[in-house]
């Protein structure tokens, strides 16, 4: 039979450890807090940042740590929320900042709360205005990346822009109504 080292990951690694440099005392604990300070938040719990709603309709968060209450009326609207208020509900009710119901409108706050990727596909009053903007294709693509919800206000900003003349392109309004199976004329589905 083969034998092993107690520790079979000690060789797999030897060359690694071998050129670690061990810090020990206070050198080392200055090295730990240095590094410990780098991960901690740039916002303090009472720094107020600007939030929207992201989808239509109206929005009301209750907070679970006694901040009262933070009400949206529609979509694109802004309020301010506590940063503490901003990290309970990213730690207790993640999706509604993952599938854009809430909208951090902080560049720093939506890198600590790694939202990135989910913000890619957000939509905001100017990125309709966008996506109104584009070739079919395109249009198709984003409807189809974006969250359920989003998708409704997407389809609700569409129809509204519709109804008040805004949007008059015949190609665009077949795509919204191939793409939700929904008349703009009457909202009756379609097939």
């Amino acid at each position: 039979g083969s034998s092993f080292g107690l520790n079979p990951l000690e060789d797999l690694f030897k060359e690694d450890w071998n050129e670690t440099e061990i810090i020990e005392g206070d050198a080392g604990q200055r090295k730990i807090d240095e590094a410990i300070a780098e991960e901690k938040s740039k916002f303090k719990d009472d720094d107020l940042i600007t939030v929207m709603a992201g989808i239509n309709g109206r929005l009301l968060h209750t907070s679970q740590s006694g901040n009262g209450q933070f009400e949206f009326r529609g979509f694109g609207q802004k309020n301010k929320m506590p940063y503490k208020e901003l990290k309970s509900m990213n730690n207790l009710v993640r999706e509604s900042l993952t599938d854009g119901w809430y909208i951090i409108l902080n560049k720093d706050l939506i890198k600590e709360f790694n939202l990135e990727s989910s913000y890619t596909h957000f939509l905001t009053p100017a990125r309709v205005d966008q996506i109104l903007e584009m070739r079919t294709d395109d249009i198709r693509e984003v409807i189809q990346g974006l969250p359920k919800e989003m998708r409704t206000t997407l389809f609700d900003e569409a129809k509204r822009r519709y109804n008040t003349g805004e949007l008059d392109s015949s190609f665009i309004i077949k795509t919204f109504e191939d793409e939700y199976d929904i008349s703009f004329e009457d909202n009756l589905p379609i097939k």
